[in-house]
């Protein structure tokens, strides 16, 4: 009797040993995890000349929280949920550095999705390095990480990486081309692109001819008498908002011009449609929609339903880059298991990463040979590909045409 005693006893011991680790694990991952808001940054321009993209870049950053919020982030056991705080910089740059210190200090963001704006995301850029906030844009201008400004990253649109790219795939498609009028606005979106645009230009053996003005002039008819007396074969826009663009196509097309138009920032196409009509002509731009061919699944689906909340007449694709931007800060919080904008930062710049990009499934921070190649300040570049898009007149609706490749996108160079 004693021994079967001593044997129940052991027994009984054994099972609890195996049970109380158990126990202790099931407790560990039936115990709900501790929910936290995250706020997040958006600023853009809401109302002016670039709202018909500032509008779209706050409702895709949206739609981006609005999905990762479905599970949340779970960072050291914590599951965030983004809240999108968003601020409206009108399109001018001491606007934005208003809103940013509001979105800083009263707040108390980490990080900043903003601005279409390269005058705006300049001016932004200095700030957030002194206060360690990051700041991940769409800008033009590569001053937007120059030497000092450590806390901002650009994706996209840089006309260093891009724009040659853009003028080859025009240079394909209206072959006929001997003289382009470059249009500009005169302040850092603007000079940023003719820097690149103008030498590009002449390289494909095109007279070229180059017309700024200032940002926030309303009267663009002179403009337009200037731009058709030079009897271009095409017009490019660089930097100019997407409701002066469309303004300034209506007068060109009143006063007779019919040759092709471009914008490296892209137009709104069903917008400018409205306005102009059966005029609109042969129209490019380096930004699609979510349509075969030239997209994926999962961005024909994103876009899709994009479509059924807003309306197809509303999308400018190049405000796309802040869906990928937020879900790309969720991907680096969750990778990092940490929210330090500083962890996030160093994580963001490591070359050759592959992160998210709806549009060709995926983007790369630069090596520090192409940001030293291209005089950059930093390798804080996400290289894309980008869709390039038209306007068929016969279906009166807008259809992608193409890849634009930027330069140093693995696999290749500029496009032949």
């Amino acid at each position: 009797m004693e021994r079967a005693g001593l044997w129940a006893k052991l027994t009984t011991a054994c099972l609890l040993s195996v049970m109380v680790p158990l126990a202790v694990l099931t407790s560990a991952h039936s115990a709900p995890q501790q929910e936290q808001t995250l706020p997040l940054g958006v600023i853009q321009p809401l109302t002016g000349p670039g709202a018909v993209w500032g509008r779209v870049a706050l409702r895709v950053a949206e739609m981006a929280a609005e999905e990762i919020n479905r599970k949340g982030v779970v960072v050291k056991g914590v599951n965030y949920k983004f809240k999108i705080i968003a601020e409206d910089d009108k399109y001018f740059a001491d606007m934005a550095v208003d809103r940013l210190k509001k979105l800083i200090e009263l707040d108390k963001v980490g990080v900043v999705f903003g601005s279409l704006g390269s005058a705006s995301s300049v001016a932004e850029a200095p700030i957030c390095a002194a206060k360690k906030v990051l700041n991940l844009t769409n800008g033009f201008d590569k001053n937007i990480i120059a030497a000092g400004n450590t806390y901002s990253f650009m994706m996209g649109l840089m006309p260093d990486l891009n724009t040659p790219g853009f003028i080859n795939f025009l240079a394909q498609r209206v072959p006929t081309t001997r003289k382009i009028v470059l249009v500009y606005v005169d302040d850092a979106t603007g000079q940023s692109s003719l820097r690149v645009s103008e030498p590009a230009s002449k390289k494909q053996g095109w007279e070229t001819i180059s017309v700024g003005f200032e940002r926030g002039v309303v009267e663009f008819g002179p403009l337009c008498a200037k731009v058709v007396g030079s009897k271009p074969d095409m017009i490019l826009f660089m930097g100019v908002a997407a409701g002066d663009a469309q303004r300034i196509t209506k007068g060109l097309r009143e006063l007779g011009y019919k040759g092709a138009l471009a914008h490296t920032g892209g137009f709104v196409l069903p917008e400018l449609y409205k306005m102009v009509g059966d005029t609109i002509g042969l129209v490019y731009q380096p930004s699609g929609i979510g349509e075969k061919p030239y997209a994926n699944d999962e961005y024909i689906a994103f876009y899709s339903e994009y479509v059924k909340r807003y309306g197809v007449e509303t999308w400018a694709a190049n405000a796309i880059v802040f869906y990928s931007w937020v879900k790309i800060y969720a991907q680096a919080i969750e990778k990092a298991q940490n929210l330090d904008s500083t962890v996030i930062r160093d994580l963001l710049a490591t070359p050759g990463k592959e992160w998210y990009h709806i549009i060709g499934g995926k983007a790369y921070c630069i090596t520090d040979k192409i940001a030293k190649e291209m005089s950059l300040g930093s390798n804080h570049y996400f290289n894309v590909v980008t869709q390039a898009s038209t306007w068929d007149n016969s279906a009166r609706r807008q259809v992608n045409a193409g890849w634009v490749y930027p330069y140093g996108w693995p696999g290749g160079e500029f496009p032949k």
